[in-house]
């Protein structure tokens, strides 16, 4: 979407709307000297997002634009991973079928977050453009399901956040 919205074609805004939805079964059988296991799990993450963007246009050469993007997201796993014959581990062997994670529970996380951008432009002439922009953004975390030896639960890892500041030119 890009309409003009009002001021004679000096504004231009944007918006639009995001989903994506995936499930991953997961399965791997390892064999080593010391036993057979498998690393088992299944995944369910689930991302929606709502954003904006307006440009004002103060004249030909110089624009402002201003951007807001709500996210939202869950992710889930259920493990299922754990000894298929005798494995040996230093502080003693496993029988078969002992669960790696001694709660194979789904685990599920949600994270909510609103991050903007601003970016001031100068058209210097139809070949040359400069620009600074600072920017904001993430990048959920989610679980470490690879397990070798027995633990209480699934580990988790955090977010990662993002803050740009960029100066730049195009020519």
């Amino acid at each position: 979407v890009n309409p003009s919205v009002s001021g004679h074609g000096r504004y231009r805004a944007g918006l639009g709307l995001y989903y994506f939805e995936e499930e991953i079964d997961e399965f791997y059988l390892v064999e080593t000297a010391a036993g057979s296991f498998k690393l088992d799990a299944n995944y369910r993450n689930n991302t929606s997002a709502v954003f904006s963007q307006l440009t004002y246009d103060v004249n030909d050469h110089l624009s402002f634009t201003g951007g807001l993007r709500f996210t939202q997201e869950s992710k889930a796993v259920t493990p299922d991973q754990g000894t298929l014959t005798h494995y040996a581990l230093p502080t003693g062997v496993l029988p078969p079928n002992t669960p790696f994670f001694t709660d194979e529970s789904e685990r599920e996380e949600d994270i909510s977050e609103t991050t903007p951008m601003l970016t001031a432009t100068y058209r210097w002439n139809d070949e040359v453009m400069t620009y600074l922009s600072y920017s904001e953004g993430f990048k959920s975390g989610g679980f470490n399901t690879r397990n070798i030896a027995p633990l209480p639960s699934i580990r988790v890892f955090s977010p990662e956040y993002a803050k740009t500041l960029e100066l730049g030119y195009k020519a």
